[in-house]
């Protein structure tokens, strides 16, 4: 849509965005994201970073909630991880961030999904609105 990075390898293509939203390595989204990654044989996972960006100025909000799952046989997917973010509760500076997660898992496909903040917070001037998710770079770790 209006914020589509580089095309569909933007989140896998090992450049990380900077601070300021227009730079094309982010990717925009005002709505959850879910993606199925396919490895070409069983893989062990140590660890995934998911980099977004935090910058309520702009009405860019991080993630409330990312889902993990896995498949062993590229159709049935386990979930095994979710982790919930802290929302912001004020004003910040632009800043980008990192989130890492532990799985320590082996699987052939891996299912993420990141929730968006449904509503700009109450404190907020933009409140009751859509939120913006941005993304940038997800790394995986063997």
């Amino acid at each position: 849509g209006k914020y589509p990075g580089v095309g569909k390898k933007t989140l896998i293509n090992h450049k990380k965005a900077g601070v300021n939203f227009s730079d094309p390595q982010w990717m925009g989204f005002d709505h959850p994201v879910e993606m199925i990654l396919m490895f070409r044989s069983e893989t062990k996972i140590k660890s995934i970073d998911i980099g977004y960006l935090a910058d309520p100025a702009s009405w860019i909000f991080p993630p409330e909630e990312v889902v993990i799952s896995i498949s062993e046989n590229l159709k049935d997917f386990t979930e095994i991880q979710t982790l919930a973010f802290d929302g912001l509760t004020a004003m910040i500076s632009a800043k980008p961030a990192t989130t890492s997660i532990t799985l320590e898992k082996k699987a052939k496909a891996l299912k993420i999904e990141i929730k968006n903040l449904g509503g700009i917070p109450e404190w907020h001037e933009g409140k009751g609105t859509k939120a913006w998710m941005f993304l940038d770079e997800l790394i995986f770790y063997e």
